[in-house]
């Protein structure tokens, strides 16, 4: 069994005072014919010596008295109030500046059981204000120091199923080591109740997932409990495929492997490092989620491609290909933004171009991989790092030194060619080229369009007249054959 951690002696009444908002909302407690509560992460947070992300209230007082005492609070800061009601709570978001602060309005007698309904025991600690006593009315401070998740009541994942995926968040955090034998049966009960949530709603807690540094570790328990099916059937369908001889885990463990190298990255940047290019900056933010989320959809397709061939060895054609279709059914269910989904399908799209090309690639097969990764290049090769990486197959070790080559090799050939080789700008515009072959608009036309970017690109047109030439000859005309071009006499 864990040894009880040792939590922080709080003042609750000098982090009070301490805070300018905070010690704002005290001051006017007075005001409310009732109480002031801070509940939630914020007191199970200060225990744990973090600081709060967060900062929910109760107040419990006659609600038109406590809607008049929230706008009377928000005029003197001069911030906006939202209103979130649903399934008969009153709840209200006061942004002040870049603060927020949220509130769930309860009538007096209605507070021990909003406070019931809190999802944990350690979430169901309560600070009163303004002198900053302490209630821990279901025991989540001893839970707290013993690290026990357990739930408020038998039925709070049946209440709402996405409290199962917080539950791994706060696991995946430290905040709670171990799951109480009861509330990991219910949640393994409540898991297949998961998938009728709201997409928007599970896309907030798989991001917090993502931005952690323990997203494998977090996958890992949704796989294990059911979750990962209700949410994402793509991922938990890799558990069990086995590979070929490149691979010594099957699709799931090498994703989990891959996952956890993007947990890493400031290990998984390093040998990129060169002196000849400037320092990669490690992706934060939306760049960290769009990279995540490539290393747990680049293999999506392998369940629907595997195949044998005659000799016996596994093969996975196109796997690419259908693990984009898998990733665009996911990120529509959770209403990724199309920016979004767009980013994180271009890198799965390609995310073997760099392990196929080195370590011998030409100079216009290494142009071409940096145009089609465009912005996103060095994500391509950090998924590439992580994928090859894990792998740890036959030639683990040379191949992946190759690659380590190859991306070096990649940045410097970014950088010398700049937004140029990136988003060339057009040398000749569609209407240029029509005067000068005689194709009207059509398939035809397209593809001696994209002809000529392809050869910007490589480098093998650099001006205007190569760019007349090879239209010529991509449409198929006699090099000589200037009549169809009068505006180039």
């Amino acid at each position: 069994m864990s040894q009880p951690r040792r939590l922080a002696d709080v003042d609750f009444a000098a982090v009070i005072a301490a805070d300018p908002l905070l010690s704002k909302l005290a001051a006017r407690a007075g005001d409310l014919p009732g109480r002031i509560l801070l509940v939630g992460g914020a007191p199970r947070d200060l225990f744990l010596r973090r600081v709060p992300r967060d900062l929910d209230f109760i107040l419990a007082a006659p609600l038109n008295a406590a809607e008049r005492f929230l706008e009377d609070f928000r005029s003197g800061l001069e911030g906006r109030l939202l209103t979130f009601d649903r399934q008969g709570v009153r709840e209200r978001r006061l942004v002040a500046g870049t603060q927020e602060l949220d509130f769930v309005l309860v009538e007096p007698e209605g507070l021990e059981k909003e406070i019931r309904r809190r999802d944990f025991t350690l979430n169901a600690l309560t600070v009163e204000l303004p002198d900053g006593s302490l209630h821990d009315p279901c025991g989540g401070l001893a839970d707290l120091g013993a690290g026990l998740l357990r739930q408020v009541t038998p039925i709070a994942f049946r209440e709402d199923p996405l409290r199962t995926l917080r539950a791994v968040r706060l696991l995946a955090e430290g905040v709670a080591w171990r799951l109480e034998p009861g509330t990991r049966r219910q949640l393994e009960r409540a898991a297949p109740g998961l998938a009728a949530c709201a997409g928007e709603r599970i896309a907030v807690e798989m991001d917090r997932l993502a931005a952690s540094s323990h997203f494998a570790a977090s996958l890992a328990l949704m796989q294990r409990w059911g979750l990962l099916a209700a949410v994402a059937p793509e991922a938990a369908a890799l558990t069990g495929v086995t590979q070929n001889e490149y691979h010594h885990l099957d699709c799931w463990r090498h994703t989990l492997a891959a996952v956890a190298h993007t947990d890493r990255l400031a290990s998984l940047a390093a040998p990129l490092a060169d002196e000849g290019v400037k320092p990669l900056t490690l992706p934060a933010g939306e760049d960290q989620l769009v990279l995540k989320y490539a290393v747990l959809c680049h293999d999506m397709g392998k369940p629907a491609t595997r195949s044998t061939g005659s000799d016996g060895r596994v093969h996975f054609y196109e796997h690419e290909k259908v693990s984009v279709q898998r990733l665009c059914d996911m990120a529509a269910r959770w209403h990724f933004s199309r920016r979004r989904t767009r980013r994180i399908s271009d890198l799965v799209r390609h995310h073997l171009r760099p392990g196929a090309l080195c370590p011998g690639a030409t100079g216009k097969a290494m142009r071409r991989l940096i145009h089609a990764a465009g912005p996103d290049l060095d994500l391509l090769l950090l998924l590439s790092l992580a994928d090859n990486d894990a792998t740890r197959g036959i030639h683990h070790p040379a191949r992946q030194a190759d690659l380590e080559v190859f991306c070096r090799r990649l940045r410097l050939v970014a950088e010398k060619a700049g937004e140029e080789l990136i988003a060339p700008r057009p040398l000749l515009n569609g209407h240029a080229i029509m005067r000068i072959t005689g194709l009207a608009a059509g398939p035809r036309l397209g593809s001696v369009v994209s002809g000529l970017l392809r050869l910007q690109v490589e480098g093998e047109v650099t001006t205007r007249r190569q760019a007349e030439t090879a239209v010529r000859r991509l449409a198929g005309l006699r090099e000589e054959d200037d009549s169809r071009d009068p505006a180039d006499a």
